[in-house]
């Protein structure tokens, strides 16, 4: 197989699986930075012209069980 024509992504294979309980710290502490990362990741995104800038005044959007069922 020539490997110049084959991109970087395709020689990736997983040799290694861990699953967590749900109630696994290790995976309340993942999870959390994680969601940390993805709205930071967001944060830093460019405004759109049509947007209005963050204002205290406007709650933080909830999630989790509690959102859904408030």
């Amino acid at each position: 197989m020539d490997s110049s024509s084959t991109p970087a992504w395709c020689w990736l294979a997983l040799s290694y699986r861990l699953k967590l309980p749900q109630d696994s710290p290790l995976l309340a502490q993942m999870s959390q930075s994680w969601n940390a990362g993805l709205r930071k990741a967001f944060e830093q995104l460019p405004r759109f012209d049509w947007e209005a800038p963050p204002t205290a005044d406007v709650p933080e959007l909830q999630t989790g069980a509690l959102a859904a069922n408030p």
